[in-house]
């Protein structure tokens, strides 16, 4: 008698059904219709979207002015965006300008993701639904092309392509320099082979340094972002911040190698923790590094994933059946 009539595989393992891997044609496919949907949405019916107009018909005049000022204006003003607009509107009508800067960032986080985790795509999809990822690409639009440059520089294979894409992304949304710096800080780290105990101080005292001085630097290098940076006080309501800090803590649990190995992404929770109370700006460099939270959390096993998973989710459709989208 057979190994296999002796020992039976048990009745859930029988039915328990198997999820096929996504090859990458399949992943480019899911990553199109994703991002066809949401450049297919009305273009004008959600917030901000005259001002990505204006950027759209006029990105030349408004590099103009900045330079008109000095050059140091123009590097603080994100002049890669405008070199995008710019270049764009040489072959496209303004509409055609904006459904490309959402159909073209939203395939490539999309398919990177799912590249990141072919064989739980069903997840993936789910949690491209997340408002604070999905609204990169319906409201924070420029934010959403850094984004996909920063991750096409994450993921690539040769340290040119990596600091070339991601040293792009600042100048398209000035949130990347912080993301930048973190990254930078969090690489020191693991260099000199300090404890993740020291990763997660490093990016709680970073968060503080951060958040007391953001307004000053943007009124000293004459950002867009100054006045409103001065203007805006923290105003969260708490919910996000108990939420992500309940998030935590699987990570944590993963073991050292995993903290080692996504350590960006468990400092940028550490980092939006920190400044939480502080100001709600730095929320943005948070939602610039939340597809490597998401990479990160279904890398996890077990339990930790079963809880980042069912949180993430009942989070997200808590935030959707609310109303409190974006």
């Amino acid at each position: 008698m057979n190994e296999a009539a002796l020992f039976p595989a048990p009745d859930d393992a029988i039915r328990r059904p198997v999820i096929p891997t996504l090859g990458l044609g399949a992943c480019a496919l899911l990553a199109l219709l994703y991002a066809a949907v949401l450049a297919a949405l009305p273009l004008m019916a959600f917030d901000d979207r005259v001002y990505y107009w204006q950027y759209a018909v006029d990105s030349q005049r408004i590099f103009d002015s900045y330079m008109a000022v000095s050059p140091l204006v123009v590097v603080a003003n994100e002049p890669a965006w405008l070199f995008v607009n710019m270049g764009l509107a040489e072959v496209l009508g303004p509409e055609g300008v904006m459904r490309t800067v959402i159909f073209v960032p939203a395939f490539v986080v999309s398919f990177l993701l799912l590249r990141a985790h072919p064989s739980q795509w069903p997840w993936v999809l789910v949690l491209l639904l997340f408002p604070p990822l999905i609204k990169n690409h319906i409201i924070h639009l420029r934010q959403g092309v850094a984004v996909a440059l920063f991750l096409i520089g994450w993921t690539g294979r040769t340290r040119a392509r990596r600091w070339g894409f991601m040293g792009v992304a600042p100048f398209v949304h000035s949130s990347m320099f912080l993301a930048l710096a973190l990254h930078s800080l969090v690489e020191l780290i693991k260099r000199l082979r300090l404890g993740a105990d020291v990763r997660a101080l490093a990016s709680v005292v970073a968060a503080v340094v951060v958040g007391a001085s953001l307004a000053i630097v943007a009124d000293l290098l004459g950002a867009r972002q100054g006045d409103q940076y001065r203007d805006m006080a923290a105003s969260g309501s708490g919910i996000g911040f108990a939420f992500w800090l309940l998030m935590s803590f699987p990570f944590f649990f993963e073991g050292s190698a995993f903290l080692r190995r996504h350590a960006l992404a468990v400092s940028a929770i550490l980092f939006y923790l920190g400044t939480y109370f502080l100001t709600p700006l730095t929320a943005r460099i948070f939602e610039s590094l939340l597809p490597l939270v998401v990479i990160a959390g279904i890398d996890m096993t077990s339990w930790r994933r079963a809880c980042f998973l069912a949180g993430s989710t009942v989070w997200c459709a808590a935030l959707w059946l609310t109303g409190r989208l974006f």
